[in-house]
């Protein structure tokens, strides 16, 4: 059954403030379109922050069960499919259907595969959206997702909190196997292994590893016969052309470039396996052909190919040299398997037998699996104009994906804001300050413009910029004469933390404008790599972890501090000698020898640093460094 609109503003009236900590104390249902509201409509609008929020109902309410929630309405306008999200969490946590389960979970990842499965930009941004605004909900263990409180979706007040955690659970089932399609697929990440060990699981086949050994055994062999060749020539050095040098250096150069992307993506495929301590024979075939037959084979290489007497043959050994690497990297596809297909069915069926782990976990242990995996990361999506969700769409104008800032060579040739296809340094921003226009005849709308904006950029302002001493840019709005009663509202609005822009759009005012970001530096990048957003180049994720460093500077200063005020003057409490009169001066203070006071604070101070050099406490804060960002209160 089909409900209407005014069934969403009755639920959440009735359950909006039991099932959710958003501190938005009043409903604010709007119908589409309107621009006049209502008295009570506008003191919701003004108390509300700017993350987005998910609220998830029981009742299908004008065909949609999940709704977004913003600072401008409780049923925000969006493009994602997210009715699944309901159908998995109702079936898992209320009717206990779990074959229904089943099937939305691989409809989500099927939904996920589609949005990925184009290179382009426009293609990728249904899949970032949606990643974007889900990780909203998710953010610090679930506490932006509400729900209907009623036997078909929540019980009570009470069973909302281990709900979220189940949420948590669920989402972080779809969104690691994500992070194992981004790294098969979208980096190119597969090989004969990897395929060999995808289609083992998925059919109960042993004959794939037939492949593997195959290929393995072909690098082997003729990286073997690379080898003998400089055995054989041993250590005379007459044998050793110089006129081969500049190739030699070449192909040494060109063979470490091929073999990087297995060096580097060690802890990725170890994970695909099932972590180092579920190490098989594929498991060890791969590891021992892209990390150690890659740099034994660029070293030996080098050698063969300066002593080659003519330059034909140098050029010959050359090209079977960089093929060699190559190998296990071509059999798929030499051999017709469909690649694609064979992971996206392998991780499919993953999810499944992960789906029947976590809803084996005992309810007492929700919160220390959550903290294990690293789900309910800080991460939120933000609106600061009434713009609907919805990922990149040409033909209106609306470019879903980061935005790089930079302030302007001259003070007349103005700012630059652009969109990038990945995450730069110039996207990084630091602290954000904004201000709507005021116009006293459109005094009750939820649809502001923003006049004046300011954004402190987390990179270091560029030398050759005269204009910009500071890693700042301001925006003010320049009205035409016909405009004079639309002003800069007095009123600023300010966001601290890790921000990137994901839409924007400029007339004389901005009219599109939307965030994410997390209140630090760590939790955006980890937020990143959970979620598979967008790509973070070297230098970004330099500046990021230059920040990271400084966090912890800041973090490592105010606990010593926080040390000092603990052991620092402490009075000491005398009683009124006998005759003196109950009341103010019954109890006078004094306090105790300042030296004393300075000795317990050095102590102290060396105590904290002996502790914080400590391996082990190390190790401790890492484990709770998670829990610690998680209780932290929203910004």
């Amino acid at each position: 059954m089909t409900h209407s609109i005014e069934k969403l503003e009755e639920i959440i009236r009735r359950d909006g403030e039991r099932s959710i900590s958003i501190h938005q104390p009043t409903t604010l249902v709007l119908k589409p379109n309107a621009r006049n509201f209502t008295d009570e409509q506008m003191e919701a609008y003004f108390a509300r922050d700017f993350k987005s929020r998910l609220f998830i109902t029981s009742a299908n309410i004008t065909s949609n069960t999940v709704f977004l929630r913003s600072k401008f309405s409780d049923n925000h306008p969006h493009a994602s499919h997210l009715n699944p999200l309901r159908d998995f969490m109702k079936a898992t946590h209320s009717t206990y259907n779990y074959t229904a389960a089943k099937t939305n979970c691989t409809v989500l990842l099927s939904m996920c595969f589609q949005a990925n499965e184009s290179t382009s930009s426009c293609s990728m941004s249904k899949y970032y959206s949606f990643a974007v605004t889900v990780a909203s909900a998710l953010s610090n263990m679930g506490e932006g997702t509400g729900f209907e409180i009623c036997p078909a979706m929540v019980m009570d007040e009470k069973e909302v909190e281990l709900s979220r955690q189940k949420f948590c659970l669920l989402m972080h089932i779809i969104f690691s196997k994500m992070a194992m399609y981004r790294f098969l697929v979208n980096e190119d990440g597969s090989n004969t292994y990897r395929i060999s060990h995808c289609r083992m699981k998925e059919t109960g086949s042993k004959r794939p590893i037939f492949f593997a050994i195959f290929s393995f055994l072909l690098q082997f062999c003729l990286t073997g016969y690379v080898l003998a060749e400089n055995i054989s020539i041993g250590f005379n050095m007459d044998a050793y052309l110089l006129r081969n040098l500049p190739l030699a250096i070449m192909t040494l150069l060109y063979g470490f470039i091929i073999a990087y992307p297995g060096l580097t993506d060690r802890e990725s495929a170890m994970s695909f396996y099932g972590g180092w301590k579920k190490i098989g024979l594929l498991m060890g075939m791969d590891f021992f052909v892209n990390q150690i037959l890659a740099i034994v084979l660029v070293l030996s290489g080098f050698l063969v190919i300066m002593i080659q007497e003519s330059f034909i043959e140098a050029v010959l050994n050359t090209a079977a040299l960089l093929f060699i690497p190559e190998i296990d990297d071509s059999l798929p596809s030499l051999l017709g398997f469909d690649e694609k297909s064979i992971i996206e069915n392998y991780i499919i069926q993953q999810s499944l037998e992960q789906f029947e782990r976590v809803i084996s976990i005992k309810d007492q242990d929700l919160t220390k699996k959550l903290l294990s995996v690293g789900a309910g990361v800080d991460f939120s999506d933000y609106y600061l104009t009434n713009i609907g969700e919805s990922p990149s769409q040409p033909e209106t104008g609306s470019i879903f994906q980061p935005y790089q800032i930079r302030a302007g060579t001259s003070s007349s040739m103005g700012h630059q804001i652009d969109p990038s296809n990945f995450v730069t340094e110039n996207c990084l921003i630091r602290e954000i300050e904004w201000s709507y226009t005021h116009c006293p005849s459109y005094a009750k709308t939820v649809k502001p413009r923003i006049a004046y904006l300011r954004i402190v950029k987390m990179c270091k302002a560029d030398k050759n910029n005269k204009n910009n001493k500071e890693d700042v840019v301001e925006i003010v709005r320049k009205a035409a004469s016909s405009e004079e009663n639309i002003v800069i509202s007095d009123v600023r609005h300010k966001l601290k933390g890790c921000f990137i822009i994901t839409t924007f759009q400029m007339s004389n005012d901005i009219i599109r404008l939307r965030l994410c970001g997390s209140k630090s530096a760590e939790e955006f990048l980890h937020a990143f790599e959970y979620y598979s957003l967008w790509s973070i180049t070297p230098s970004a994720t330099r500046a990021l972890k230059n920040e990271i460093h400084e966090e912890h500077k800041r973090n490592k200063n105010k606990n010593i501090s926080v040390s000092e005020e603990s052991v620092g003057l402490q009075p000491v409490h005398h009683v009124a000698g006998i005759g003196a009169s109950i009341g103010d001066d019954a109890v006078t203070h004094d306090y105790v020898n300042l030296s004393t006071v300075k000795n317990r604070i050095d102590q102290e101070r060396v105590r904290l640093e002996k502790k914080r050099s400590s391996r082990r406490w190390q190790r401790k804060r890492t484990r709770s460094k998670e829990t610690e960002n998680d209780l932290q209160n929203d910004m």
